[in-house]
């Protein structure tokens, strides 16, 4: 049977390959319980976490298996893995069933370059929890990377099978709820590198219908689509994942270059001014109209790049980004009583954190254009 401790997802230390996080939490409460160390875990605050759990140990105020586990969570985030590993044997040495430290601990032996440990304590994972979708997928991606593809392959696929779940919206938030998911990338993954191009698109196919058509899902299969020379079917499942529930701008403005770069101009610029007016505030907008610009730009349609980049200025006048592009449009075309002032500030902005930063650059390459360079 598997036992369980007050639980952030499972997947949760798998995040430690990309270092620490950095809270940006300004809220001051009392922390003098586990639930204020789990909370503060959650919110990547590691740093106030760590003390908090040594405390509570020391004092006998949380149950010890569960406190180890979370020291060694805090461990592995900050990538001191011996640490970790010495908080997560612990953990199971008072408590073996412990899935979760289980699972963590084969990462950090891995981190460490133990991968026969790593491969063996996660092949004993699935041995001790065998109805566990997570365990087959952590154990599929450290056979994986040790070369075992076949292995990789069978542990995946039981991953699926013991999770047919359907993901809901938005998929960046829910994925790694979903092992059974997730295993078909890595399952397509796997079949791509063995040029199995069939069994590839099956399996995308199948992550497409699993997230009711999601965006993220919709860009891999295309990929997939044009590699294997179905361009216009590619260019389709795109198109249908505009209509995705939950769609937001930034899933628009992501199809919208897949399509630029499948050479489909036109449903690019569509999807583009689609993303703009669903953009929930500045920022998204922000990012809309930029996306729309460079698809526009360099295919001939610099007047749809332009009024767009118009419209955002108006919005946002103090945007660098922004005011940088809108001028640089403008002194292409040598409307430079126009274009210099923009690109004036501009430079100014971007010269005030980097003199030599691209952005400064830039802006002078488009000054010295028009004849106003330093």
């Amino acid at each position: 049977m598997r036992n369980s401790i007050t639980m952030l997802p499972v997947l949760l230390a798998t995040a430690a390959a990309c270092g620490p996080r950095e809270t940006t939490t300004t809220t001051t409460r009392p922390q003098g319980s586990m639930a204020d160390a789990i909370e503060l875990i959650a919110e990547g605050n590691y740093a106030e976490a760590e003390p908090l759990l040594e405390r509570l140990l020391r004092e006998h105020q949380a149950q010890p298996a569960e406190a180890h586990h979370y020291l060694g969570v805090c461990a592995e985030m900050r990538q001191d893995y011996a640490d970790a590993e010495t908080h997560y044997r612990e953990a199971l040495r008072r408590d073996p069933g412990l899935f979760e430290s289980r699972v963590n601990l084969g990462n950090v032996l891995f981190y460490l370059g133990r991968n026969d440990e790593a491969l063996t304590t996660l092949t004993e994972l699935t041995q001790a929890f065998p109805d566990e979708p997570d365990g087959f997928l952590a154990l599929g991606m450290q056979q994986k990377a040790v070369g075992d593809d076949a292995g990789a392959l069978a542990s995946f696929q039981r991953a699926v099978e013991l999770d047919p779940s359907t993901v809901p919206p938005p998929l960046d938030e829910t994925m790694m709820d979903h092992p059974g998911f997730v295993a078909l990338f890595e399952i397509a993954a796997l079949h791509q590198e063995a040029g199995r191009t069939e069994e590839e698109l099956a399996v995308l196919r199948e992550a497409l219908r699993r997230s009711d058509g999601a965006p993220m899902a919709a860009a891999e299969l295309a990929k997939a689509l044009n590699r294997a020379g179905q361009q216009d079917q590619a260019v389709a499942v795109l198109v249908e994942a505009t209509r995705a529930q939950g769609a937001t701008a930034g899933d628009l403005d992501s199809i919208a270059l897949e399509l630029r770069d499948l050479g489909a101009i036109d449903q690019a610029l569509v999807v583009a001014q689609a993303a703009l007016g669903r953009a929930a505030g500045d920022a998204e907008y922000r990012t809309a109209a930029l996306a729309l610009a460079l698809i526009a730009r360099p295919n001939g349609r610099a007047a749809e790049a332009e009024a767009a980049l118009r419209e955002a200025h108006l919005r946002l006048p103090d945007d660098r980004g922004v005011t940088l592009y809108l001028g640089g449009v403008l002194a292409e075309t040598q409307r430079c009583a126009e274009a210099i002032p923009l690109l004036q500030s501009a430079l100014a902005a971007y010269a005030a954190e980097d003199p030599e930063s691209r952005g400064a650059a830039e802006a002078r390459e488009a000054l010295t254009a028009c004849g106003a360079g330093e």
